[in-house]
């Protein structure tokens, strides 16, 4: 959590190390000591302990941890899809979507590792310039507790694909004209490439 985002006297669950499904503890932040740190009680486990927690080991409130819980297991799984499809970090196509998704135009719409992040209307707004059936996602997508829509690799690649087919002015573009080129073998890729990469 941030700083500015920690209260004295709640409640709060903390985590040892930020390592996806590592077990909460429940414990209530007592004083500002210093920059991140921060005095703490323990409630469970150890009850009564007084130590020390930084900011950062604060991963949401005790009220909230069931739907940080429930967050973690859809990124988890999100994540676990993208590696079946095949995604790799570096490569032609992962470059390809960041270059389509920056020239879209939409505020908030965000690829980041696989992952295509944006409001449930932005996307709907780039399903219909796509020509695509709005309010449709795959079983993988999830939407966060501040209200975003996070969409597996395969339908943001299978997005992108549609767009450019529909829309190829908007991305092209938005395309730096010394590297044009590359851009377009880009999207040839995008085109001809299928969910599955093949």
């Amino acid at each position: 959590m941030l700083k500015s985002e920690i209260k004295l006297r709640t409640d709060y669950a903390f985590r040892d190390k930020r390592i996806p499904g590592a077990p909460l503890e429940h414990i209530r932040i007592l004083e500002h000591i210093r920059h991140n740190k921060w005095k703490a009680e323990w409630i469970d486990p150890n009850p009564g302990l007084v130590h020390y927690a930084e900011s950062g080991q604060l991963v949401c409130t005790w009220k909230g941890r069931k739907a940080f819980l429930e967050e973690e297991e859809n990124r988890e799984r999100i994540l676990k899809r993208n590696e079946e499809q095949g995604y790799e970090e570096d490569s032609p196509i992962t470059d390809a979507l960041y270059e389509v998704f920056e020239s879209i135009g939409e505020s908030g719409v965000s690829f980041y590792k696989g992952v295509l992040r944006c409001s449930p209307e932005a996307i709907d707004r780039i399903r219909t310039q796509a020509q695509m059936k709005t309010e449709q996602s795959s079983p993988f997508a999830y939407t966060d507790r501040r209200g975003t829509l996070h969409l597996p690799f395969d339908e943001a690649l299978e997005l992108a694909q549609k767009f450019c087919a529909t829309e190829p002015a908007a991305v092209l573009d938005a395309c730096d004209p010394r590297h044009l080129g590359a851009e377009i073998g880009f999207f040839s890729v995008l085109h001809t490439w299928d969910q599955r990469l093949q």
